[in-house]
C-alpha cells in the first residue's frame, strides 16, 4: 500500500491493521539494531523494551512511534531504585 493509497483507503480496520504492521516493524527494527545490555551505553533494548539513559531520548522515541502508529500508541516510563539493577535509572519505551 502507498501513502496515497492509504490515505485514501475507506476501510478502517484495513488501516488499522497496516498502522500496526508498521509500528510492529519500526519497534522490532529498532530492537534489532541496539545493544541488547547496557554497558554504558545511553540507548539499549533488552529485547522487549527499549531503555533510555535520557528523559527526553525515550520522550523522542515514543513521539517517533506514535506517529507511525495511528491509534497505537507507547508505553513510557521510569526504573527507580525497586528495579533490578541494569534498569535503575533508565526510561524505557514499550507498546502493549
Amino acid at each position: 500500500m502507498t501513502i496515497k493509497e492509504y490515505v485514501n483507503c475507506e476501510n478502517e480496520e484495513y488501516k488499522r491493521d497496516f498502522e500496526e504492521h508498521i509500528y510492529e516493524n519500526v519497534f522490532s527494527e529498532l530492537i534489532t539494531q541496539l545493544e541488547s545490555k547496557p554497558g554504558g551505553n545511553e540507548i539499549w533494548t533488552d529485547g522487549e523494551e527499549i531503555l533510555c539513559k535520557e528523559f527526553w531520548q525515550a520522550e523522542m522515541l515514543a513521539d517517533i512511534l506514535d506517529r507511525v502508529s495511528g491509534e497505537r500508541q507507547s508505553i513510557t516510563g521510569y526504573y527507580d531504585d525497586s528495579a533490578e539493577d541494569e534498569y535503575v535509572g533508565y526510561y524505557y519505551v514499550a507498546y502493549d
